[in-house]
């Protein structure tokens, strides 16, 4: 009965030092979020390139290879095509 014991005692504290031993371990979970990799994309379509003044736009937007650990924001400018510049609003 005693060597029953013993080995029940020898299995209960490996056991502990594997679970004190495994959270020692640091884990890197800021560096593995967040990361942007280079490979994104976002591809924009419309369906035309000139739109008249008070018309509907409609543009997609499709997202290639994004992190889903991390935040995208678009910014969204209307222009002239000319080349005049993107100073739409100040010109009205």
């Amino acid at each position: 009965m005693r060597k029953h014991g013993t080995r029940a005692a020898l299995i209960l504290a490996t056991m502990f030092v594997l679970s004190t031993t495994l959270l020692a371990v640091p884990i890197n979970a800021e560096e593995a979020e967040g990361r942007a990799t280079g490979n994104e994309e976002i591809i924009v379509s419309i369906t035309q390139d000139y739109y008249d003044r008070g018309s509907d736009i409609t543009v997609t937007f499709t997202s290639i290879n994004l992190d889903t650990n991390t935040e995208y924001s678009i910014d969204w400018e209307l222009c002239y095509v000319g080349g005049e510049g993107c100073y739409l609003y100040a010109m009205v």
